[in-house]
């Protein structure tokens, strides 16, 4: 009740202390009320890996995922380079269909997807929980994001790609005064074998953005995942 009555008390001293001057050039003159200033700026924040969870995802509707997004000798990167996983402090809806990426093996004489490979391993991944915190001690904006991917499929016997690689956001928390935002993209693919065995590699940036009326953060995480299964986070 005492956080209730403190956010009802803010509001009530933003709007009454909003006040405009009239002089050479009509200018608006923001006047924050005590206590508003430590509120709205973000002190700290952290990152932790939390326990992994792993949604029942729908498939897209189209198994091809459409052309290429990123190339380089032995592989093919196929889906969307970059996609909303949350729009004003809001899960994006269609975040889990749409986000979704492969690394294939490159062929110019036939377009391959992952149901021309074999010996695909089961989805896993894992889970991270971002929170800040404001001068005063608060959580003002917290979320978790899942990255979740299968590896280890192969064509005609020889490499190893990724398939259904995901972000998928959950458990979103803005508090009043907070814009938030974020992100997925592909930075990059890479083999990490040989000519001959191809172990696919990518690398998947989470950005973000906080933004308050006194502040702008934007940050950024990366995740690598292989086709042998690894992913770190950095």
């Amino acid at each position: 009740m005492k956080t209730i009555s403190f956010f009802f008390t803010l509001a009530s001293l933003f709007m009454m202390n909003f006040s405009f001057s009239v002089q050479a050039e009509t200018k608006a003159q923001f006047h924050y009320p005590d206590g508003f200033k430590d509120y709205a700026t973000i002190a700290n924040k952290t990152v932790e890996e939390v326990p992994t969870e792993l949604e029942l995802l729908p498939e897209p509707g189209d198994k091809n995922l459409g052309e290429a997004i990123m190339m380089i000798d032995k592989l093919v990167a196929l889906g969307k380079k970059v996609w909303p996983i949350i729009e004003a402090g809001k899960p994006v809806v269609n975040a889990h269909g749409t986000g979704v990426l492969e690394v294939l093996p490159h062929s110019s004489d036939m377009d391959l997807t992952s149901m021309d490979l074999d010996f695909w391993s089961l989805p896993k991944g894992k889970s991270y929980r971002v929170a800040y915190k404001n001068l005063l001690g608060m959580e003002v904006v917290s979320f978790q994001y899942t990255v979740v991917y299968q590896h280890g499929g192969s064509f005609m016997g020889k490499g190893k790609y990724l398939s259904g690689i995901r972000v998928y956001p959950s458990k979103v928390a803005v508090s009043w005064g907070f814009t938030f935002d974020a992100s997925a993209e592909l930075a990059n693919i890479s083999n990490l074998g040989s000519q001959e065995e191809t172990i696919a590699g990518a690398t998947i940036k989470v950005n973000y953005s906080i933004k308050t009326p006194l502040q702008t953060i934007d940050s950024e995480e990366s995740v690598f995942v292989s086709g042998n299964g690894d992913l770190s986070h950095f």
